[in-house]
């Protein structure tokens, strides 16, 4: 009979491990997908940045002109 409790408590304890294991997976994973999505969002805004430069530039050198 112990050896079937002591059994359970081995089975309960592989299980609890087993799903720690998958939570932590699952966090690494949204940390990695967090860090990705902050670089692609500075790249974009680089970008907005570049082009808004370029919009000013534009009008700058336009009413030069005039």
């Amino acid at each position: 009979m112990r050896d079937s409790n002591n059994n359970d408590r081995e089975s309960h304890k592989v299980r609890k491990i087993e799903k720690e294991k998958w939570l932590l997976l699952g966090l690494v994973a949204m940390v990695i997908g967090a860090i990705v999505l902050g670089a692609m969002a500075h790249s974009e805004g680089q970008v907005a940045r570049g082009a808004l430069e370029q919009i000013q530039r534009s009008l700058s050198d336009a009413v030069e002109q005039l």
